[in-house]
């Protein structure tokens, strides 16, 4: 388990690439309530005072349901890396930390069944922390926790699914909303199961793999754990989290067997054999569309877009890796790729008369015209046509705090040029008028949303809205005049609804009647005469298609909701091309339009209809035919009467005659705009923020060297402004090592400054191959940097000012102490990346300029070293070449090869230390050295590497090295101190030197570097 969470937080630290300096270097914010500490930029002011209300609503409504509350205020983050909905916890018992991204989700999202983005992401995060963040009964591991964030980690047994399924389970049940009772959830699973294809067991944890298989431990392990519910009562699933945490030690296998009294595995294949029997019981009572496939992608495809001439079709295909590339088929039937299969069956058929060809696939793949490669952006979405030959799309980019950006690009076919159309506007989804003059868009921003109109001549955007707090507009629509346009709106507490607006000024005409009882509403698309829209809505779990025609105001329901539907694009003779996904991910067909079910004005609405939690039910039916299980509850915790937050967690989990049970059909109030932040909380600055402080573990291995076992505290703030460590390591087998370090680290400016002092007594008398060589110094370097990035070219400018005491003996004799000589250090370093889905190419070069000050003993000494780098990539492969060369003018700065990084090992203490793990200290000296290094990796077993090496001093015999190299960081830009700066190194390495003798090493090394 802690294995997997490292996992998942490295992955996390991928996911959030925002440079740090967003959040460090920013004017912040600290709202401070009962029970939270809420931290945000200032520009975010409004959505913090409603995300304030609503964490205290959910604390409040947890501690009645759950019987449970922490130790401790949670820590909570409020920020916008991506310009899209996410949030994440970090469930440490003593500091539960969360985050809160501001920008809400959009119409054709899974998350789109929400009161309030606020109250769902806020109440989702906070049961993460209620769940998993209650301390350990066992009092020593408690402690340990307390003072060790790591030990903390410890108690976390929980699998994903379970975990991220009961969050979705209580997100849902405690508003009537949520992804339990979504819908297009529903619809989704179901059809998984129709095609026998729910996930087994054993994979509802991955991420990777399938389409959509990061929803599976949200989706089906909330409707598993409801199920658990329904079967065996609530109680009973409470108390395999009470287990998780005991005295006695418990797997979660151990824990959910001991209530149930089997596997979770096990109840989990009987929940999935009633799910998928009751999803074919309702299929055959529903009539399919008649459909026939018209282009397959072989992978997953999204927001297909006709040209205007018909000719041409635009689409978003991904890969299995996420990669997504934009491409332009040809409408044509593919007569080329017929005839060649003819060809070859007629060929395998002459040359074995008795073999059977292959049948004739349902459709041939239709011919690329085009296709676009994100160039630096991480993705492509939503393309749209401007005109027959060029294309306008989204993408993400950096703005200058490193935080990701949505913004439009227009793409010709004919030239290739892709050129940017806003800059740092936050549009999502849009349409382009038939004219090509302007764009209507919605700009998410702050948690605010609005319409634009964006003139493609003059680029001037104008608002066509006022920006709304936690609304959203989607899918603005265009009619072929272009007067009017259609918009899915939500509205706060409302939900979802599809407008009518001009397009000269976004004000409201008219109201699109929705079939009652719908839930689920998107894909707005017009008619080719403009008279009529088509749009997607549910029924009873089900994605239906729909038409309303705007003359006779007559609403028309085209599909039974057999199939899953998504976007249309509306054809000639009654035909569109439609989305229908399976569980390889969505195909399009060709739709052929039949009369359809004229939807009576009794089974219409003009808005939505709230529905009440308490009347909320996922769509499986229970079966109540299951064995009974021994009831737990005599066992309920006992909720104390204390108010306080920082009551002692063993009186939480007393037993007392006067047992709490959960307590069900609970509800969230409703959402609303606060104009105040909660009672009794208070606005300051975040200054350097709440300190943190944790003991951390160092280890260093090494075959061949002295290795060290070391240990210390590391602490600082929450956004990583301020970061120090103290440590002392000690080689505990050869004696051959000791060492004091601190750092120190200050990044709110945007000149950065870092302090490292050290004492290091490093002996080499037991390193093999050595006798007597040995180090001795003492002393400290003050850094000073100014990063600056732009898009893929990243710059930086550091000066080192340090004082170093040193003594040095080499094995060759050579010996000198230099005392308190001081030095100083300037570096330039220049990185540059171009990437595609298929290549990329890197560029790095590094100068560094040294020189000490002269003093009556000594003249002084200057260096300069120069690094290149180049790299590329090609499909999965990445291959690198590094060159470093190192030159010294004076004997009193000897450099010295080998050894492996450590805190107190620094080159920026010591610039004439070369570390190469595979070496032993001091393998060589000299004055003149040169390294060629290649390393190749494959991009799905990153971070590991197979890399050769070429060590050379000037007349010197040289020193070839290679093998398997293993480098793994994690950090965040914000979270636990331990789970930053975290460094894992480890490799085995053959070495071949042109004289002496070969052998192989190892080393490993944990520790915590700035």
């Amino acid at each position: 388990m802690m294995l997997r969470f490292l996992l998942s937080i490295t992955a996390l630290s991928v996911s959030l690439s925002c440079h740090a300096g967003s959040l460090q270097e920013q004017p912040l914010k600290a709202l401070e309530t009962p029970h939270f500490k809420l931290f945000y930029p200032e520009n975010l002011a409004a959505l913090a005072q409603n995300a304030a209300n609503e964490l205290e609503n959910s604390q409040q409504l947890l501690e009645q349901h759950q019987q449970r509350r922490l130790v401790s205020k949670a820590e909570v983050v409020l920020f916008d890396p991506n310009n899209a909905p996410n949030g994440f916890a970090l469930p440490l018992s003593h500091q539960p930390t969360m985050a809160l991204f501001a920008t809400p989700p959009q119409s054709d999202m899974v998350l789109h069944h929400m009161t309030g983005w606020m109250q769902l992401v806020a109440l989702h995060e906070y049961v993460h922390l209620v769940h998993l963040a209650q301390p350990h009964r066992r009092e020593w591991q408690n402690q340990a926790g307390k003072y060790m964030q790591f030990a903390d980690l410890l108690r976390l047994q929980t699998p994903r699914w379970a975990s991220e399924g009961y969050a979705t389970l209580l997100e849902s049940r405690l508003t009537g909303y949520g992804r339990l009772y979504s819908h297009f959830a529903e619809a989704w699973l179901q059809q998984l199961a129709l095609e026998g294809a729910l996930p087994e067991y054993n994979t509802l944890n991955s991420s990777k793999g399938r389409y959509q298989a990061s929803g599976f431990a949200y989706l089906v392990g909330s409707r598993f754990l409801a199920w658990l519910e329904q079967q065996y009562g609530s109680a009973q699933l409470d108390a395999v989290w009470t287990r998780l945490i005991a005295k006695k030690s418990r797997t979660f296998e151990q824990a959910f067997s001991g209530i149930y009294g089997v596997s979770p595995a096990s109840l989990y294949q009987r929940f999935a054999a009633e799910y998928s029997f009751q999803a074919l019981q309702q299929q055959r009572q529903l009539p399919p569309l008649t459909a026939q496939l018209w282009h397959d992608s072989k992978g997953r495809q999204q927001a297909p877009a006709l040209s205007p001439d018909r000719k041409m079709l635009a689409l978003i295909e991904e890969d299995k890796a996420d990669l997504t590339e934009l491409v332009v088929l040809s409408t044509a039937e593919n007569s080329k790729a017929a005839a060649e299969f003819v060809k070859v069956q007629q060929e395998i058929q002459q040359a074995d008369p008795a073999d059977i060809t292959d049948v004739q696939p349902a459709v041939f793949q239709r011919e690329i015209k085009h296709r676009l490669e994100p160039r630096n952006l991480s993705k492509i979405r939503d393309p749209r046509w401007l005109d027959n030959h060029s294309i306008v799309f989204g993408g993400d980019t950096k703005d200058a705090d490193g935080m990701m950006r949505q913004d439009l690009y227009r793409w010709d076919l004919q030239t290739g040029a892709v050129t940017a159309l806003s800059t740092e506007q936050n549009l999502r989804r849009f349409d382009v008028s038939a004219d090509g003059r302007f764009i209507i868009a919605e700009r998410s921003k702050d948690g605010f949303a609005q319409l634009v109109r964006l003139d493609l001549a003059s680029g001037v955007l104008t608002e066509l809205t006022a920006a709304e707090l936690e609304h959203v507009y989607d899918f603005p629509r265009l009619t072929p005049d272009q007067q009017q346009f259609a918009v899915v709106h939500f509205v706060q507490g409302q939900g979802w609804q599809l407008e009518l607006r001009a397009s000269s000024d976004a004000r409201l005409l008219e109201m699109i009647p929705l079939p009652q009882g719908y839930q689920y509403l998107s894909y707005p698309s017009w008619s080719l005469d403009g008279k009529s829209l088509f749009y997607v809505a549910s029924q009873h779990h089900r994605l239906k298609l729909y038409q309303y025609d705007l003359q006779s105001k007559k609403l028309t329901e085209h599909s039974s909701g057999a199939e899953m539907i998504q976007m249309v694009q509306p054809r000639s003779d009654n035909r569109l091309l439609a989305q229908l996904v399976n569980q390889q991910g969505p195909d399009l067909y060709e739709v052929t339009l039949t009369e359809g079910r004229l939807v009576p004005s009794s089974e219409q609405v003009l808005t939505p209809v709230i529905t009440e939690s308490a009347g909320q039910k996922p769509w499986l039916v229970p079966q109540q035919n299951h064995s009974s299980i021994g009831s737990v509850s005599a066992q309920s915790r006992y909720l104390a009467t204390k108010s306080n937050s920082s009551v002692n967690a063993a009186a939480l989990n007393a037993k007392s005659a006067s047992e709490v049970r959960v307590i069900d059909h609970l509800q969230m109030p409703p959402p609303q705009q606060y104009d105040q932040a909660p009672v009794a909380a208070k606005v300051t600055d975040y200054g350097l923020g709440p300190q943190q402080m944790t003991l951390v573990l160092h280890q260093h291995y090494s075959t061949t060297s002295p290795g060290s076992t070391g240990v210390g505290f590391k602490g600082g703030d929450l956004l990583k402004r301020v970061s120090y460590q103290w440590g002392y390591s000690k080689d505990t087998s050869r004696d051959g090592f000791s060492a004091h370090f601190a750092q120190g680290r200050y990044q709110a400016w945007p000149i950065k400054v870092a302090l490292t002092v050290a004492d290091v007594d490093l002996s080499l008398a037991r390193q093999s191959g050595f006798t007597s060589a040995a180090e001795r110094s003492d002393g400290g370097v003050l850094s000073f940097s100014y990063p600056w990035q732009q898009q893929e070219l990243s710059l930086s400018a550091e000066m080192q000012l340090r004082q170093l005491d040193q003594h040095i003996l080499t094995e060759n004799g050579d010996s000198w102490f230099s005392p308190e000589q001081s030095s100083w250090t300037f570096n330039l370093q220049q990185d540059w990346h171009h990437q595609r889905n298929s290549w990329a190419v890197t560029v790095a070069n590094q100068a560094s300029w040294h020189q000490s000050r002269s003093s009556a003993q000594h003249e002084g000494w200057r260096g300069l070293d120069v690094t290149t780098s180049v790299g590329g990539r090609y499909q999965d492969i990445s291959l690198q070449m590094t060159y470093l060369a190192q030159r010294r003018w004076q004997t009193e700065a000897l450099l010295r090869l080998g050894g492996y990084l450590h805190p107190a090992l620094l080159t920026s203490l010591d610039p004439n230390r070369i570390p190469a793990e595979e070496l032993t200290f001091q393998q060589q000296t000299g004055q003149d050295y040169q390294r060629l290094e290649l390393s190749l990796s494959d991009r799905s077993l990153e971070p590991l590497q197979f890399v050769y090496r070429r060590h050379e001093f000037a007349n010197q015999p040289t020193i070839d090295s290679y093998g398997i190299s293993l480098k793994g960081n994690i950090g965040l830009p914000l979270g636990p101190v331990a789970l930053n700066d975290l460094q894992l190194r480890a490799g085995v390495f053959r070495v071949e030197p042109a004289q002496g003798q070969s052998d192989t090493r190892a080393w490993l090394s944990v520790d915590y570097q700035f």
